[in-house]
């Protein structure tokens, strides 16, 4: 279940399956006691624990914290091969033809308008006579204003938008009087209620990890990948939308071809996920109630 919000557009899975994998790798850097956790079986199976143990886990967490280590997709890696690095590519996106046999899944809902949802905020200054208000210049700046637009007061009062003055500054087509303590903004003619389709797609992900030099570099990073995506798995990637997701390994292959005389070494890894797509099928404007002022005509 996405947790986060409801999905709107195309849910770009290859940007938040990258990313999610980015912000993990750094945050495992940093902690020793999770990377012992990884390779944490070395240490205490009879059968590893005197030829490998805390050598090599020692060994290992040496590597992973003095080796910049990129996450990229296949067109970053092709052209420019730096190692070691973990690509990510996207395999294949197939709607499911019956929702997962989902009797519960509907591919039409209604919400309102996903594309303008804008909180309210404080007004710095107002200007009856200049018919100019002055916004907080982040809120401007990420929700931005138009004359397509109005303003709507504390006390329900609304006026139209008559232009944007970057970074704080709306001017309206008339103004008077009215409690601009805080105010929002919404589109002139009412907000949409979206008739929205959707639909859910089977995604299948391969992620290759690539080094050179030593096979046990190929190992390290095998494995770290691997804890880390099922790490995210849970926690990062199902309450975004990612769901029912299953992850399979495959072996270590040796490549004399690449890196001049070093042995390039790669393993895959293979993601598949259910993703969450919609798009607006059409759009219904809702009737506005408040009053809408214009002193000039």
């Amino acid at each position: 279940m996405n947790l986060f919000a409801d999905s709107v557009g195309i849910f770009q899975s290859d940007i938040f399956l990258r990313t999610s994998l980015q912000v993990a790798l750094e945050n495992v850097r940093t902690n020793d006691a999770l990377l012992r956790e990884i390779f944490g079986g070395l240490l205490f199976d009879p059968l590893t624990q005197e030829m490998y143990g805390q050598k090599e886990v020692d060994a290992a967490i040496d590597w992973i914290k003095n080796n910049e280590i990129a996450i990229i997709n296949d067109a970053s890696f092709v052209s420019n091969p730096v190692l070691p690095c973990v690509i990510v590519k996207c395999l294949a996106s197939d709607e499911s033809a019956n929702t997962l046999n989902d009797n519960a899944f509907s591919p039409i809902e209604f919400r309102d308008d996903p594309q303008f949802e804008v909180p309210s905020t404080s007004v710095d200054k107002v200007s009856i006579d200049d018919k100019e208000i002055e916004v907080p210049p982040d809120w401007l700046e990420n929700y931005g204003a138009s004359e397509e637009m109005v303003v709507i007061t504390k006390d329900n009062k609304i006026f139209e938008v008559s232009d944007v003055i970057l970074p704080e500054t709306i001017v309206l087509k008339s103004c008077e009087p009215a409690d601009f303590s805080s105010i929002r903004i919404e589109w002139k003619d009412g907000n949409a209620v979206a008739r929205m389709g959707n639909a859910l797609f089977r995604e299948a992900y391969q992620i290759t990890m690539m080094t050179s030099g030593e096979t046990f570099h190929a190992v390290y990073l095998k494995s770290l990948v691997e804890y880390l995506l099922l790490a995210i798995r849970d926690s990062v990637l199902a309450p975004r939308g990612m769901d029912c997701s299953s992850v399979r390994s495959g072996s270590i292959e040796a490549d004399r071809t690449m890196q001049g005389n070093n042995i390039t070494f790669s393993s895959n890894l293979s993601l598949e996920v259910i993703v969450h797509k919609t798009w607006i099928k059409s759009l219904q404007r809702r009737p506005r109630m408040a009053r809408l002022i214009n002193l000039e005509t």
